[in-house]
């Protein structure tokens, strides 16, 4: 018989799975959160912990971090016993070396023969993937699609120097950007990245760098996060790139370039109605100087300095989300490197709390994707349908979304026109589509 420790928030079915336990002879403790659970661990040496994974203070998985974390108890065996053994919790379960997971509501039967299984063939843990981060003379070759990659991200760098120095140009930033990456031939790209690769080592330290092919940016953080590391990320994807500074392993700001237009700060700002449209569009057309724009409008009264902490809350966490999709690129981390202006963003997010919703936003899409499966695609009202439902049944943002559905509207014209984000439209849509109230246009 075995040491068993429950740790969860939800008091009945502790009381139901220690009932359970007793009965077949085992010892059992309890805790109602992972906080308390790190202190039953340390109390009783648990050889086995039946642990949920969405708790208060601290969740499953920050208590297995913190677990694997102690020598003592490294190797301590742990099942997952929640409801959402879900491809978040498989990636969850892959990190951290879970033996098992059992879903809620469960079988008395299968909860007895997963525990008999786990206490009888101890410390057997599952795999738990290292991060190898190789040293920049030991990387391959950049491949073609990276050199591309390279150039147009330094070219509209160069582009965003040259605007802000010489306004007067005459020249928008992305003309300036194509001519520059028109001269920027593999050669000079690939002199470009060796110069740039050997000031960041003088200056900045060792760089921990990845493909996202390889290690998804999920690992990383989350690997930085447990190291408590103060630092920026930058991440980079089909001339996108994101810049994450974080600070004593959690996430202050993240700022992108390249990405789509519902990522711009000023589409969280008309969301709150903080500012309206007009102004905002007035204020881009007549701004001047290198201010940051949330700092220019908190100067000019329009918001708080509240309200500017929880517009970038919203927009570095919606940030990361897309970011967790991206399944090419690199990264790269660059120890106490600052942002401008993260100092004053104040965010302070856990990284488990963003890779948990992120993930879970992820397999959302994958879902989504196999009815929608790109933003090209056009869709039309089913007229049939249509006559089963009253518009009372739909909501403000189903209503908003099917009176943009006209047959010629694609996905990104419908995200565009309703100023949501690209997931919550396209959510919408695939709801829409689900109860056929849509069809794709002329299939």
């Amino acid at each position: 018989m075995a040491r068993i420790l429950i740790v969860d928030d939800d008091a009945v079915m502790r009381r139901k799975v220690r009932a359970l336990l007793e009965s077949a002879g085992h010892t059992v403790f309890e805790a109602a959160d992972g906080q308390e659970g790190l202190a039953r661990v340390h109390e009783h040496n648990p050889e086995l912990v039946l642990l949920d994974f969405v708790m208060p203070r601290m969740n499953g998985f920050q208590f297995c971090a913190a677990i694997r974390a102690i020598a003592n108890y490294r190797d301590t065996d742990v099942v997952l016993l929640s409801a959402k053994t879900d491809k978040v919790g498989e990636r969850f379960i892959t990190r951290f070396g879970v033996r098992d997971a059992i879903s809620k509501p469960f079988d008395d039967d299968a909860m007895l023969a997963v525990v008999d299984h786990v206490v009888k063939d101890p410390g057997r843990l599952g795999p738990r993937p290292i991060l190898a981060i190789p040293a920049p003379a030991d990387l391959p070759a950049p491949s073609a699609d990276h050199l591309t990659e390279a150039r147009n991200a330094a070219a509209m760098s160069m582009a965003r120097i040259v605007s802000e120095a010489l306004p007067d140009t005459g020249h928008t930033m992305d003309r300036i950007a194509a001519a520059i990456a028109a001269r920027l031939d593999d050669d000079r790209t690939l002199e470009l990245i060796d110069a740039l690769a050997d000031l960041s080592a003088n200056a900045g330290g060792p760089a921990l760098l990845g493909d996202l092919s390889a290690v998804p940016v999920a690992e990383a953080m989350q690997l930085l996060s447990l190291q408590r590391q103060t630092g920026a990320m930058e991440v980079s994807s089909a001339g996108a790139q994101v810049s994450v500074q974080l600070r004593g392993g959690k996430v202050e700001i993240a700022v992108a370039r390249g990405v789509r237009p519902e990522f711009l700060l000023g589409r969280y700002l008309v969301e709150e109605d903080m500012v309206s449209r007009q102004d905002l569009e007035l204020l881009l057309r007549n701004r001047t100087g290198t201010r940051l724009l949330g700092d220019q409008l908190v100067k000019l009264g329009y918001i708080t300095e509240d309200d500017l902490a929880r517009v970038l809350t919203r927009q570095t966490s919606e940030i990361l989300y897309e970011v967790l999709r991206w399944r090419e690129g690199r990264f790269r981390f660059r120890p106490g490197l600052e942002i401008p202006g993260a100092g004053q963003a104040g965010c302070r997010l856990e990284v488990s709390n963003l890779v948990m919703e992120g993930l879970r936003q992820v397999d959302e899409w994958r879902v989504i994707e196999r009815e929608i499966p790109d933003f090209g695609a056009a869709f039309e009202r089913s007229s049939g349908q249509a006559a089963l439902f009253d518009a009372r049944d739909l909501s403000y943002e189903e209503s908003t979304i099917l009176d943009l559905v006209n047959g010629a509207h694609t996905v990104r014209d419908i995200v565009d026109a309703s100023s949501m984000a690209s997931f919550t439209a396209c959510k919408i849509l695939y709801r829409l589509l689900s109860v056929k109230l849509i069809e794709r246009a002329g299939v």
